[in-house]
């Protein structure tokens, strides 16, 4: 709250600025959704804080005064116990005389080149390469009129002092775009994080009703102190492992514009901005062996030597003060990737090309056997790279 030009001036947590005179009548009548986005308040002062003082200035305005050291009305939303609450799904009508590998088939192509077209029967070779490529065949025309893969996407956002203003609104307009552009049968939930985590909204069909919710819960967010991305991650996870149904591809979305300053390396630097800077920024944070093991499997207590992470994880370094050895560390071990984010106008188009290509996955888990066409031909040791 600040007085301007003779009024008071009241800024909302989705930085929209009012005269108070104007937003007092509207606040008073119970309206706590902000006339500009439509995004509900959390945060209101009390009519208790002003005078009704309706003495009027020489500019022939109504003057407000403030009293001071009047706390702020908080109105903090529910929290569940257990994430079990996400919308359930469509019914949709799946056809059980396909098998998976007749449906991946007529999607992908494949194509093997080999060191060798031939190989007498008297020789041996001992390194035999082949190269083979997996590619899915283009989208037809009318694919953009068509459902695309219904996705269950978590973005877990940086919410930290850091983030205020420009930051924080820009990362709103690219999420905003994100629910305008998921699809009804994609589901969202938003998780931010500063001191703690919040879920702010949760995993919810992007239908008309989804996606007027999920802008008001997006627009209401505010910058607060602290980066706990350990917290803000775990937190991901859960609405993904406790969820009741399942889309076909599910992800996270990690976007921080700083360093975790409550767990592993950062710890004892929380108080200290000037060494935020001394941590190797060739190896991975020490907080990894925290995150839960469908994101990072080697800390999985039954490690097995081809587990693979349940979620990917898509981070993003938002401007020049992010820590890219944590967010290349963290989405390394999800299988996920790494995006940075310099300037803070392209956010929105930097998420457009990772929710299109989220949205253009046609197989998952696919595996490929390799084996020989001519009798007697053996594999005596298989490497292979990706």
């Amino acid at each position: 709250m600040k007085p301007g030009n003779d009024q008071a001036i009241f800024t909302v947590e989705c930085s929209h600025s009012f005269y108070f005179s104007c937003i007092a009548n509207s606040v008073k009548h119970g309206n706590y959704l902000c006339p500009i986005c439509r995004c509900k308040w959390k945060e209101i002062p009390p009519m208790s804080s002003f005078s009704t003082d309706t003495t009027i200035n020489n500019a022939g305005r109504t003057r407000v005064s403030l009293l001071e050291d009047q706390p702020t009305v908080s109105l903090p939303l529910p929290e569940p116990i257990h994430f079990s609450d996400d919308e359930p799904l469509p019914n949709i009508t799946v056809d059980h005389t396909s098998s998976p590998s007749t449906i991946h088939s007529e999607r992908i192509v494949l194509r093997a080149f080999s060191e060798f077209p031939i190989v007498a029967a008297s020789e041996a070779v001992s390194r035999f390469v082949v190269l083979v490529g997996v590619r899915a065949l283009p989208l037809a025309d009318d694919a953009r009129h068509r459902e695309r893969a219904p996705i269950d996407l978590v973005t877990v956002l940086d919410v930290s002092g850091n983030m205020a203003g420009s930051k924080l609104a820009h990362l709103k307009q690219a999420v905003c775009f994100v629910i305008d552009n998921l699809g009804p049968s994609g589901r969202l939930a938003i998780v931010t994080f500063s001191l703690g985590a919040q879920r702010n909204f949760p995993l919810q069909r992007m239908r008309e009703q989804g996606r007027r919710e999920a802008a008001q819960a997006i627009n209401s967010i505010s910058a607060n102190s602290g980066t706990n991305i350990v917290e803000g991650l775990k937190k991901g996870v859960r609405v993904l492992e406790e969820r009741r149904e399942m889309n076909p591809v599910a992800s996270i979305v990690l976007l921080s514009d700083g360093r975790d300053t409550y767990n592993g390396d950062n710890a004892n630097q929380h108080h200290s901005p000037r060494n935020r800077r001394s941590s190797n920024a060739t190896s991975g944070p020490k907080y990894l062996n925290l995150l839960p093991s469908s994101i990072c499997p080697r800390n999985s207590e039954a490690l097995a030597a081809d587990q693979l992470p349940t979620f990917h994880v898509h981070t993003f370094g938002f401007g020049l003060d992010h820590d890219s050895s944590a967010m290349h560390a963290i989405s390394d071990a999800s299988g996920g990737t790494f995006s940075i984010i310099e300037i803070v106008g392209t956010v929105q188009d930097v998420f457009s090309m990772c929710i299109g290509s989220l949205r253009s996955v046609v197989a998952q888990k696919l595996k490929l056997t390799v084996r020989s066409a001519s009798r007697g031909v053996n594999f005596l040791n298989k490497e292979s790279e990706v």
